[in-house]
């Protein structure tokens, strides 16, 4: 079963979806930003990790980030040291999300993690995760393994549903899933810029999605997360709509970031 396509036939869903890529094609024929193009893939990048941080309560003010100080041997500069060594190693990442997801995952978390829990690290959780936004839908360690697998085999399967869709959802399954002790939330976010580039939307990751689901607040992001993980079909169309529409508000704003 085509799962991205069944979430795709859902009320609106694909009205959301085509509307939101619309605002990705916009920035990608923006001349000004195609001119620093180079330049405005390292600065999302660093804007991204600064945005999935706060998000998850890791509060550095921008100025620090931008100077390369936010990590640091403090509790919160170890995490934001994983976080940058992460998006750090995100274009590298590609291929190997393309064909096995799982690998991926595990190399990702590895980098978030080491600062912060060098001792588990790459590998499922075997407990209950930290859970920041308080979403409190995380299914048991026993049940995570078969059903990360589950997830990669609908990654690498075809699907006819648009990109933005199979992002939405594959955050959505990952963020509820919590598939490790720590950081899931910071892997989940990351993994957009994997899926976005993969698909053609944003091959060269100029956008923070991660800044668009952030000014969106936490609450409203938890509370519709928390409606996906209840698999009712207008709860799960709302989230993807949510997401879509986060999403490209993080297409917004660019210029500054090379100015």
């Amino acid at each position: 079963m085509d799962v991205f396509a069944a979430v795709t036939a859902l009320p609106e869903v694909e009205e959301t979806a085509d509307s939101s890529r619309a605002a990705f094609d916009a920035m990608l024929w923006d001349r000004k930003l195609r001119g620093a193009a180079s330049e405005l893939s390292r600065r999302s990048a660093l804007a991204g990790a600064a945005s999935s941080a706060g998000i998850d309560g890791i509060e550095i003010e921008w100025k620090v980030w931008e100077a390369g100080q936010a990590g640091d041997d403090t509790a919160m500069g170890r995490a934001a040291s994983g976080v940058v060594a992460m998006y750090a190693e995100l274009p590298s990442l590609g291929p190997v999300w393309e064909r096995a997801p799982l690998q991926a995952l595990a190399k990702m978390h590895t980098l978030v993690a080491v600062p912060v829990t060098p001792e588990v690290v790459g590998r499922p959780r075997t407990g209950e995760p930290q859970d920041p936004l308080h979403l409190g839908t995380s299914p048991t360690p026993q049940e995570v393994p078969a059903r990360l697998t589950a997830l990669a085999q609908r990654i690498t399967a075809p699907t006819s549903a648009p990109a933005l869709v199979v992002a939405a959802v594959v955050h959505a399954e990952l963020m509820t899933l919590q598939p490790f002790t720590y950081g899931s939330g910071l892997v989940a976010r990351a993994v957009d810029r994997l899926v976005l580039a993969g698909r053609g939307i944003d091959p060269d990751n100029w956008s923070v999605p991660e800044a668009g689901v952030h000014t969106q607040g936490r609450t409203t992001y938890a509370r519709t997360l928390r409606g996906y993980a209840t698999g009712q079909p207008e709860a799960v169309a709302a989230w993807v709509r949510f997401y879509c529409a986060a999403v490209a508000a993080g297409t917004e704003g660019l210029a500054a970031l090379v100015q």
